[in-house]
């Protein structure tokens, strides 16, 4: 049986009900799974209980704890490297200290914030495929190492036992 692959999933951590249910919609558009949180501890609970992976976090850094819900993440195990895409206001761009892999306008829109994620997501899926063929490239390559000497080693020791039986036959 084939496994099916998993869709990307985006959590998204804005204080507005309306504005996230749009985002939402715009990120199954384009085949973007959405998990919800409405504030900092939400998102840490949907983060750590998540069934599968979180591909990219979308925050609203305008609400209360936006900017410390990214401190946490980029200060948490395994998920300090998370893409994190930050809504800010219109004249803001996020504390560059935070590290934010892209920054967009709320008032640009959902269709718009769905694109840049998309894209992030797109991009960060294809680095790891990639590295996962790397990978598996080279374990086929040390696997056909392996079974080449072997096989070498096989034909040198049948070669010897052939001339040791010749051997013994000249001297019988």
């Amino acid at each position: 049986m084939v496994a099916l692959p998993q869709m990307p999933r985006a959590l998204v951590v804005d204080d507005e009900p309306g504005p996230s249910a749009e985002l939402s919609g715009a990120l199954a558009a384009h085949g973007i799974e959405a998990r919800m949180a409405w504030d900092r501890t939400s998102a840490l609970q949907v983060l750590t209980d998540s069934i599968g992976p979180i591909d990219v976090i979308v925050v609203d850094l305008c609400m209360p704890g936006g900017e410390a819900l990214v401190q946490t993440v980029r200060t948490m195990g395994g998920e300090r490297d998370l893409p994190i895409v930050a809504l800010v206001g219109s004249a803001e761009s996020g504390d560059p200290q935070l590290r934010m892999n892209r920054s967009v306008r709320k008032c640009e829109g959902p269709e718009h914030v769905a694109e840049v994620v998309a894209a992030l997501v797109g991009l960060a899926r294809h680095a790891a495929e990639a590295a996962a063929r790397a990978a598996e490239a080279a374990a086929l390559a040390a696997d056909a190492a392996a079974r080449t000497t072997a096989s070498e080693e096989g034909s040198a020791g049948r070669a010897l036992g052939k001339i040791t039986l010749a051997r013994r036959l000249r001297e019988a």
